[in-house]
Order: C-alpha cells, then structure tokens, then sequence
C-alpha cells in the first residue's frame, strides 16, 4: 500500500485521480479483503494552478501541520487552504481546477442552506461543489452543488455563473473579503465568511 503525506499533482496526475475517488492511502488487505485506510494529513498540490490544499483529519492537532504548510507556500506566493475531510477536499480541487474563487463559493452554499426554494425544505447538512456544467464553448456554464440531507437523501442543485457568481463576487470585492492572506493556510467555512464580514 502506497502511503502518501503529499500529493503533487502535476509530477503525478495518478494520484489526482485516486483523491478524486477517495482512494487515496486506502487498500484493500490482500488476506481478509478488509479496507484499510490511513487517514493521516497530507499535501495537495496543484503547480499549474498554484495551490496548496492540505488535508489535515479532525482527530490531527492542525497548528504543526499548517505551519510546515505556509512555509512551503511562502516559496511560490501560492493559495493555501486546508480542510478537515476528503469531501472537503474533493470540492476544493474541483472550485481551484474551475478557476473559481472559494471564498465567493462558500458564500453560495451558505445562500443554498438557507434558500428553500433552491433546495428541499430541510436545510442540507453538507453541501459540495461538483464542477461547472457548460452547455457549449459559449455558455458561461451553470455551478453544480450536491446537497446532502439528515435522512440520507441528496440533490444536485445549478446556480448560473454569470448572474450569481459573478455578482456574489463583486459583492465580496465591496466588502473586501476576497483577499485573505496568501502566506496564511485558513479553513474556508461559514465562520470564516462572518468573521471576515466583521472585521
């Protein structure tokens, strides 16, 4: 079993893939046929799209971990994040490969859990970005989400790039919440959008 503590993507797309899946440091046991996995921190690392994502458990004491972090992306002025499940991650690769700022992103799911006519009664427990669904090469393309609810149901809910995104974001360039500080690694969450909010 391959154990890997950083993933460099563009020395080795194979791992992409296997994180992609959530196959990363997981086997299956050759004797008994039971998985196996070792949930332990590891790097992201996008050189084509300079960014850094690291993956660090919730049962990992992350202060050691993003301090190594920062100053691997001091080197390269790089966008540095980290979070503490691989869905989590997942849907940080897929906002970065989009081209997509996370910040404005968080700020859609947080109006996905609270606009009912976008989504079912319930507010979702999780929601994740998928990619950008684009009709043509002139469509500006649709953001897909998938919702995930208490009772084990989900939905994939599409928000218009160019009337939502694009509007969102400039909201937050008013509200100067877009520029957090690239040699810092932070969680990207609803506590960060208000805490950013009332600074």
């Amino acid at each position: 079993m391959e154990v890997c503590d950083s993933v460099n993507v563009d020395v080795n797309p194979r791992l992409r893939e296997l994180v992609l899946k959530g196959e990363i440091n997981r086997a299956d046991c050759p004797g008994c046929g039971n998985r196996i996995v070792i949930n332990q921190p590891f790097l992201y690392h996008n050189m084509s799209r300079n960014f850094y994502i690291f993956y660090i458990p919730e049962h990992v004491n992350p202060d050691e971990a993003i301090a190594s972090a920062e100053l691997i992306a001091q080197i390269g002025n790089s966008t540095l994040r980290y979070v503490t499940e691989l869905e989590e991650l997942i849907d940080k690769i897929h906002v970065f490969e989009d081209g997509l700022n996370d910040i404005v992103v968080q700020v859609l799911k947080s109006y996905l859990e609270v606009n009912p006519s976008l989504c079912s009664p319930a507010p979702p427990m999780n929601i994740y970005y998928m990619g950008m669904n684009k009709e043509s090469s002139n469509d500006e393309g649709m953001l897909q989400f998938l919702l995930r609810y208490d009772n084990g149901t989900s939905q994939t809910v599409g928000i218009s790039y160019q009337e939502s995104y694009l509007n969102i974001y400039e909201q937050c360039k008013q509200f100067n919440i877009l520029s957090p500080d690239n040699d810092m690694c932070i969680y990207v969450n609803n506590q960060y959008i208000v805490d950013k909010l009332n600074m």
